[in-house]
């Protein structure tokens, strides 16, 4: 058995102010980027979930630092609603140098233009479906981007380029399906 990776591109911190976006799953990537945070740096977490029992590494997010903001779908935990919610609250009282998130294409896009509006810079690690890991299959292509190895962190920029983003994913099969 061999093992290879990780391919692709991770985050950059940038600045010593941070918000970090995860929606569900999206808080595994983020997890290492947030226990590689300094001390002295200051981060917000936002940790949405659809419920209670569905959140991810709340405690282990509090132990690196983070002052974590809680989210639900059905209010079980946290503030009811959704993680973009607070970020854009969070964004109308504080400055940060650089926002990182991972989740729901939809949580990402509208991310996305919340961030272009206060002009602070996005990172967004992409959830799509990889089969290859070197770019060959197409399963997880972007407008001719592979995130498999041109991502999965692609800047903002990069993302509002794209016009599959927020509207279009692969299914299993590779067939093209409203995201």
């Amino acid at each position: 058995m061999g093992i290879r990776g990780p391919y692709g591109k991770g985050f950059a911190l940038s600045g010593t102010k941070h918000l970090i976006v995860g929606g569900g799953a999206g808080m595994a990537p983020l997890l290492p980027l947030i226990q590689s945070i300094p001390s002295r740096h200051t981060m917000d977490v936002i940790i949405g979930a659809r419920t209670k029992a569905e959140l991810l590494f709340e405690s282990m997010c509090r132990r690196a630092g983070a002052q974590v903001h809680i989210t639900t779908d059905d209010g079980t935990k946290g503030q009811k609603g959704f993680a973009t919610d607070v970020a854009s609250d969070l964004l109308a009282k504080k400055k940060y140098n650089g926002i990182y998130a991972c989740g729901p294409e939809k949580m990402i896009s509208t991310l996305l233009q919340v961030s272009s509006r206060r002009k602070v810079s996005v990172q967004a690690s992409l959830e799509r479906i990889m089969k290859c890991g070197i770019g060959v299959c197409d399963s997880c292509a972007i407008d001719g981007l592979h995130v498999c190895t041109d991502g999965p962190v692609f800047s903002g920029k990069e993302l509002m380029k794209l016009e599959d983003f927020g509207k279009i994913k692969r299914d299993l099969a590779g067939r093209k399906v409203p995201v």
